[in-house]
C-alpha cells in the first residue's frame, strides 16, 4: 500500500460525506497466518438504486486484508472508492468510453492512493488478466496445473498463460459436504496463492452460515449468489473438476485490449482509478448458474 495512503486517506479516517466509518476484525486462514480485514462502505447517498444486492456477502463497497490494521483500512477505503468511480461512470453518458457496455462490472479496476495513476494501472492490468484467464479456462482455452501444497483438502491450482505480469492461483477447498473456491492473480505464485488463501477464508466465513440452503440454490436471486451457491454442492464440484481435466493442453486464444483509462470525478482528491479490460473478460450468460465466476 501507498506510503502516501495516510495522507490522502486522513479526512476519510474521520467522520465525512463520503464514507463509512471503516470496521475492523482478525481472521485466520488454512496456512494459520493471522490478519485484520477491514470492511468499508460508501455513504448511502453516493449508492445506486440499480445495485443487486447479495444475500451471502455483507453489502459493504470495499475490503481489505493485511497483516496490519491499518493497512487493512486503507486497501478497504481504496476498493470503495473504487466502486464510487464504477457507480458513477457505468451510469452516465461516458459507460461505452470505458466498456462498461461490453463488461458492467468492476473486472480490470482498481483504485491507488498515490501522485500518479501508475501504480493503479498496475493493479488494473493483474485484475484484468486474472478475470479474463480465468473466463477464458471455463471455456476450455487455457491449459491449468496443480501445484503441491500442505493444506488438507486444498487442491492449488495454476491457469497457465503466456502474461508475464501475472501468475494465477484457483483454489478448490472441501469442507465437509461443503465446496469452497477462491482465485487470485498476483506477481508472483506465491504471492497469488497467499492471496487467494485470504479470499478463501472470506468465502468460507461466508459460505459457513448457509450449509442447508446450498441445495436450493435456485431460490437465491443475485446470480453471483447462486453460482456460489451451487458449486458448493457435489454436482457444482463435479462440473468444476470435469472443467480441470478436460483444460486444454495449450493456450488456444489470446487476450484483445478494449480499454487503458484512467476514470476522472471526485474520488480523484483521494485517488486513482484505472480500468484495463480485455474483450471476452465477462460470462457468457448473465443467467447461467454454471459459469464458474462469483
Amino acid at each position: 500500500m501507498s506510503l502516501l495512503a495516510p495522507w490522502f486517506y486522513r479526512s476519510l479516517l474521520v467522520e465525512n460525506s463520503i464514507l463509512e466509518c471503516p470496521e475492523t476484525f482478525a481472521v485466520e486462514v488454512l496456512n494459520n497466518k493471522n490478519y485484520h480485514e477491514a470492511l468499508c462502505s460508501l455513504k448511502k447517498e453516493l449508492k445506486p438504486d440499480w445495485i443487486s444486492p447479495s444475500a451471502i456477502y455483507s453489502g459493504k463497497d470495499g475490503s481489505g486484508t493485511s497483516e496490519y490494521k491499518n493497512i487493512a483500512v486503507y486497501k478497504a477505503i481504496s476498493e470503495t472508492l473504487e466502486r464510487w468511480a464504477f457507480y458513477e461512470i457505468a451510469d452516465s453518458k461516458d459507460a461505452k468510453k470505458f466498456s462498461f457496455d461490453l463488461n458492467p462490472s468492476t473486472t480490470g479496476l482498481a483504485a491507488y492512493p498515490g501522485l500518479n495513476a501508475k501504480k493503479a494501472r498496475e493493479n488494473a492490468i493483474i485484475e484484468a488478466q486474472e478475470r479474463w484467464a480465468l473466463q477464458e479456462f471455463w471455456r476450455g482455452n487455457l491449459p491449468i496445473v496443480e501445484h503441491l501444497n500442505k493444506v488438507e483438502n486444498l487442491h492449488h491450482f495454476e491457469i497457465l498463460t503466456d502474461m508475464k505480469q501475472v501468475r494465477i492461483s484457483l483454489l478448490s477447498y472441501q469442507s465437509g459436504s461443503q465446496f469452497l473456491y477462491a482465485f487470485a492473480g498476483d506477481n508472483s505464485l506465491e504471492n497469488s496463492f497467499e492471496h487467494a488463501l485470504i479470499e478463501l477464508s472470506r468465502n468460507m466465513r461466508v459460505m459457513s452460515k448457509f450449509k442447508k440452503e446450498s441445495k436450493n440454490y435456485e431460490k437465491f436471486e443475485e446470480i453471483s449468489d447462486k453460482r456460489l451457491m451451487f458449486f458448493s454442492t457435489p454436482e457444482g464440484n463435479n462440473l468444476f473438476k470435469d472443467k480441470i481435466n478436460s483444460a486444454s493442453k495449450s493456450q488456444k486464444t489470446k487476450p484483445t485490449l478494449i480499454c487503458d483509462k484512467e476514470l476522472t470525478g471526485p474520488w480523484n482528491q483521494y485517488t486513482k482509478v484505472w480500468r484495463y479490460l480485455y474483450d471476452n473478460s465477462y460470462p457468457d450468460s448473465d443467467s447461467d448458474h454454471t459459469i464458474f465466476m462469483f
